[in-house]
């Protein structure tokens, strides 16, 4: 049986690393940060999800995403 593709935004971060450590061994799993490193375990995709066409390239052969990007300030926006 194929593992299903899953896409974690915010894999580099606190919540993302631990989720990515968890479900690695049940999916086939990409990650997305601001930064790409297609060196990392699993694969991590950068893209700026307020460019339309890097988060459509990010999405290639993606089955389902788990959205867990934000911003750690609460300065920010």
């Amino acid at each position: 049986m194929t593992k299903r593709r899953v896409l974690i935004t915010g894999s580099t971060g606190g919540v993302g690393t631990i989720l990515t450590q968890r479900l690695h061994d049940d999916y086939d799993l990409v990650g997305h940060a601001r930064e790409p490193d297609p060196g990392a375990d699993p694969v991590v995709r950068g893209a700026d999800l307020v460019d339309y066409d890097a988060v459509l390239a990010a999405m290639d052969g993606i089955d389902t995403v788990c959205l867990l990007y934000t911003s750690p300030s609460p300065r920010d926006s």
